[in-house]
């Protein structure tokens, strides 16, 4: 029996999470009737390693995903020397829902844990938290191969997860 494959999806798994876990700016992708938009996003981890991101109401990323709530998050490592796509980086695709309810105290504290500068506007009007329920992520570790990461695999929400389908090289996803 072969552990290697075992021990290098293990690997990219944990390394997946770590950037999840550690990332305090992300670029968050957003569309308004196909035409893309990116946008610069500082987000925490919930415990079940959905994304939480505090948004203005005003501003264009947060409109856009109130009318289409499918969107992608990528999070990049420590540059090590010049060329910053040898980074490890990580992409989750997935759905956005503002959070509601009784979980919404502890889930902004958690995240102004990890951004407390951002306690000077969290009680504007304007702001609310979302969180982006993962589809299916991608890494690209160290070795900058890319890994299809099933969501079961980088956090402990099986159902909210997909591995990302294989792509031939040089063919586009539709």
């Amino acid at each position: 029996m072969n552990d290697k494959p075992e021990a290098a999806r293990a690997a990219a798994i944990r390394q997946a999470r770590a950037l999840l876990r550690g990332a305090r700016s992300a670029t968050l992708a957003t569309q308004q009737e196909g035409q893309p938009f990116a946008s610069l996003v500082t987000p925490a981890m919930a415990p079940d390693l959905s994304v939480l991101l505090w948004l203005s109401g005003l501003s264009e990323h947060t409109r856009q995903l109130s009318r289409e709530p499918r969107c992608a998050l990528m999070v990049q490592g420590r540059v090590e020397g010049a060329n910053p796509q040898t980074a490890p980086r990580a992409t989750v695709t997935g759905l956005v829902e503002r959070v509601s309810g009784d979980e919404t105290a502890a889930l902004k504290a958690r995240w102004l844990a990890l951004h407390p500068y951002a306690a000077l506007y969290a009680g504007f009007a304007d702001f609310a938290l979302w969180r982006i329920r993962p589809q299916a992520a991608l890494l690209v570790g160290a070795s900058r191969r890319p890994r299809g990461c099933a969501a079961a695999s980088c956090g402990p929400a099986p159902r909210r997860w997909r591995r990302l389908p294989r792509q031939k090289p040089g063919s586009a996803r539709t």
